[in-house]
């Protein structure tokens, strides 16, 4: 029976999280086959953040190194993860690569983190605040269904065993992690590309500047998730769609656009593992 640890490394949680996502655990036909300890810091908060970045930070370790949990899940983004990678990098034992992490949007720069320093079983999913949203309880549960099929549930259609290794990011996060120790290794992978509340505008100069890098312009290509913002009025100013600002930029890189990811800042947002998938039969990652 899994262990599941959930972390909070970012943002505070929003308000009713902790009963919608009760809720959502309550209503999954898969409750009965995990263990789930929520920290007890997850819920706390400094100003923007879910605590401290002392408190979030040893959380994290706490769960990470704690060699009776299986994997560690994200309350929440939002922002404050990357606070905390070099704490991460100082304070992460051999018993923490071991582990699944899960989570998406800003605890995206721990999952580049991680993957730099060996870990392997690292997937960008949906995470518990989901719970909060139409149809979050789904949400939740495909990530316990994930955990507890042997990875055979919940993975985004794409996603079939082969030797291209994946990787699924929040744009802004991806474009953060320019030029830094946390950046992942690009080259040859076909990235996943989603994001939220971006201005158009903003969108724009963020894949401009990462067309412009020779990460960006090696890999094995593009799969387009969801962008969602919703003021159209800006939309019909800028003039281009949030999709077709991506695809104009991958076209300038000569990056190839495989299609499109079921992924996204929703309820919908479907299963992406990092690296090489080898299919539920192996064991998952490659």
């Amino acid at each position: 029976m899994p262990n599941i640890a959930v972390v909070a490394p970012s943002g505070a949680a929003k308000p009713g999280t902790d009963a919608s996502f009760a809720a959502a655990l309550a209503a999954s036909p898969h409750a009965g086959k995990v263990e789930i300890a929520i920290h007890r810091d997850a819920f706390a908060t400094d100003h923007h953040f879910a605590g401290s970045d002392d408190m979030r930070l040893a959380a994290f370790l706490e769960a990470a190194n704690d060699p009776t949990v299986d994997v560690v899940w994200a309350l929440r983004g939002g922002y404050g993860s990357s606070r905390l990678l070099a704490g991460i990098r100082a304070g992460l034992k051999p018993v923490a690569k071991d582990k699944v992490y899960i989570g998406y949007s800003d605890f995206g720069f721990v999952l580049a983190a991680l993957q730099g320093l060996g870990v392997r079983r690292l997937a960008h999913g949906p995470m518990p605040v989901d719970a909060n949203g139409a149809g979050g309880a789904a949400a939740v549960d495909r990530v316990l269904g994930f955990v507890t099929s042997g990875y055979r549930t919940g993975l985004d259609a794409t996603v079939t065993p082969g030797d291209t290794p994946r990787l699924a990011f929040n744009v802004t996060v991806l474009r953060s992690m320019l030029a830094t120790p946390w950046m992942p290794q690009l080259a040859g992978t076909e990235l996943y590309l989603e994001d939220v509340g971006e201005h158009d505008y903003a969108l724009d100069r963020t894949m401009c500047q990462l067309a412009d890098t020779a990460a960006f312009r090696s890999v094995a290509g593009v799969r387009i998730g969801r962008f969602s913002y919703t003021d159209r009025a800006e939309q019909k100013t800028f003039g281009i769609e949030q999709d077709a600002i991506v695809r104009h930029w991958c076209q300038l890189a000569g990056v190839k656009v495989l299609g499109p990811a079921d992924i996204g800042h929703d309820s919908g947002n479907k299963i992406v593992p990092f690296g090489r998938w080898a299919g539920p039969e192996a064991g998952g990652w490659a």
